[in-house]
């Protein structure tokens, strides 16, 4: 029997994660920014990089709001134009200075 190509699990994983009912969603979203908040690293960090969410992923909206009202530099991806598979970190202040992407995900300007 063939095993099934990276690609065809990287699809098949996705597409479970895009059908998991939003409360699943949501109540493991909870638990992993309350075990991530509750690490030493995290409550003395002064710079923290995070993504946006897309499609069913872990809801990490709560920790950027959180991080900016500590006072910390937080760091967002950006996907770098014209060269796929690349990406840099900007130093993100507000949402104002968020916007539609590469790919419909949501980035830095």
């Amino acid at each position: 029997m063939q095993e099934p190509s990276k690609n065809h699990l990287r699809r098949l994983l996705r597409q479970r994660r895009q059908n998991l009912p939003l409360d699943v969603v949501q109540k493991d979203s909870a638990l992993i920014r309350e075990r991530l908040l509750s690490l030493a690293g995290m409550r003395d960090a002064r710079s923290v990089m995070l993504y946006l969410p897309a499609r069913g992923e872990v809801d990490t909206w709560p920790l950027l709001d959180h991080f900016w009202q500590r006072g910390c530099e937080v760091l967002l991806p950006r996907c770098r134009d014209g060269a796929p598979g690349i990406m840099d970190a900007y130093a993100v202040t507000s949402r104002e200075e968020l916007g539609a992407g590469s790919f419909g995900l949501i980035e830095p300007r």
